[in-house]
């Protein structure tokens, strides 16, 4: 491979083309954007969905085969949530940071259900032998995990799991909806004047290689969603670790029924209970 020339070059030819699913813009990438293990000198264009993301975020571009491994992951099970690991390349220059998702590892967990995924020991130890088989010379570079039914967001769990074990700068997060058909990524990000201290929140777009075919493959629309942070949240029915999501029902929405309905009802089958028990037992003296 080399240098990242070309990915700078890009960044002001991509500046102004910000073009929607599955439309490619005019942005081309050379080696930076080639096959891994390529070696011969050729362009692969690119389309951009979203936004041209921001100077203080790290540029993704995810090959056409991670975006299919992905999307075959993600609609296998739609009752409870799914994810895995990005795999691929980081490439640094100046301030800018390109990660390139090559290929993705899905993850067998016992620690996942309708509203909760996150990741064992067990099957960390299994994604990094089947890393070493299949990808030694790639990179982990992020996670990816879905919320079937549930909408697309960073909840405070998801933001723990991206703060314990997805800490470089180039780490990204992939939440998908596989059926709303949305997705959004997260990365590490400076405040607009360079704290130290970079948090994480989300990325404006990434770009689709155009190396396996000149149409889009992704099955999902990229939006601009919300991550959690600790006290950003004014109404505490805002804030996502307080909330409970659950898929949307077709049933009834009933009207709520006080406690003391409860009580009553109690009672009541006490004192039946009682009399029944009475009754019983006159019955036997006579």
């Amino acid at each position: 491979m080399t240098s990242a020339s070309t990915f700078s070059d890009s960044q002001e030819t991509t500046q102004n083309n910000q073009t929607g699913l599955g439309e490619p813009s005019d942005v081309n990438y050379d080696e930076v954007a080639a096959p891994v293990g390529e070696t011969d000198e050729g362009l692969y264009s690119a389309t951009l969905h979203g936004k041209q993301p921001g100077i203080n975020q790290v540029q993704i571009a995810m090959s056409q085969s991670a975006l299919r491994q992905i999307e075959g992951h993600s609609v296998s099970d739609l009752s409870r949530e799914l994810g895995g690991v990005l795999i691929g390349q980081k490439i640094e220059e100046e301030q800018t940071i390109l990660v390139k998702v090559l290929a993705a590892l899905p993850v067998m967990s016992d620690d996942h259900g309708p509203v909760h995924f996150t990741f064992t020991a067990d099957s960390w130890a299994q994604l990094h032998k089947d890393k070493a088989s299949r990808y030694p010379e790639l990179d982990i570079v992020g996670w990816y995990h879905t919320h079937p039914n549930l909408g697309v967001f960073y909840s405070a769990d998801d933001v723990i799991v991206h703060s314990a074990a997805f800490v470089l700068p180039w780490h990204v997060g992939l939440v998908l909806d596989p059926v709303l058909g949305e997705g959004f990524f997260v990365g590490w990000q400076n405040g607009s004047n360079g704290e130290s201290n970079p948090e994480l929140g989300a990325i404006d777009g990434y770009y689709e290689l155009l190396d396996e075919q000149k149409n889009s493959v992704a099955s999902w629309r990229f939006v601009r969603s919300t991550v959690w942070k600790q006290g950003s949240y004014t109404n505490r029915h805002d804030d996502l670790s307080n909330q409970v999501y659950a898929p949307a029902s077709d049933w009834l929405n009933l009207p709520a029924i006080s406690p003391w309905w409860g009580v009553f009802l109690g009672g009541l089958s006490i004192l039946i209970s009682l009399l029944l028990l009475l009754d019983r037992l006159l019955a036997s003296v006579n």
